[in-house]
């Protein structure tokens, strides 16, 4: 009896475990069946879109050749804009900064003495490495025996 009591209690936690793994599947299968319906209603809708896009490119065409013969400015790409812009911009940077003679000559002076500087300090370099090479080639000879 005591073995009886056991397995219908062990057969009640199987069952209620059974049910909810059941209802979850279930559950999964119908949002994996929503899920699939939405995918292809979409896949239709983009088919339809395409064949829109399609019938109507030839028109869309013809009317940018009329409008660029019309008014050749309107034809012009948003990419030309967007560069003729851009190098608009650049200039009014350029043109607001007007840097005066006296500045470009500053400039110019303190770039020539960076340069002469480092020129200095690559040779002080040359000329030290040059004695050091002296040095050991000095060292490495050997001495002449007199006769």
């Amino acid at each position: 009896m005591a073995q009886l009591d056991q397995i219908k209690e062990h057969n009640s936690v199987f069952d209620s475990g059974w049910t909810e793994t059941t209802n979850r599947v279930n559950q999964e299968r119908d949002l994996y069946k929503t899920q699939v319906l939405e995918a292809n209603r979409l896949v239709d809708e983009n088919d339809h879109l395409l064949s829109i896009l399609n019938s109507i490119e030839p028109f869309v065409t013809s009317l940018s050749d009329v409008t660029e013969i019309l008014d050749p400015r309107l034809g012009e790409s948003t990419k030309d804009r967007q560069q003729q812009e851009y190098m608009i911009d650049i200039l009014e940077k350029i043109s607001a900064t007007q840097p005066n003679s006296k500045q470009r000559v500053e400039a110019i002076r303190s770039a020539q003495d960076l340069r002469q500087h480092e020129r200095r300090r690559s040779n002080v370099l040359e000329d030290s490495l040059i004695k050091t090479k002296g040095m050991l080639k000095s060292a490495r000879k050997p001495k002449a025996e007199p006769p």
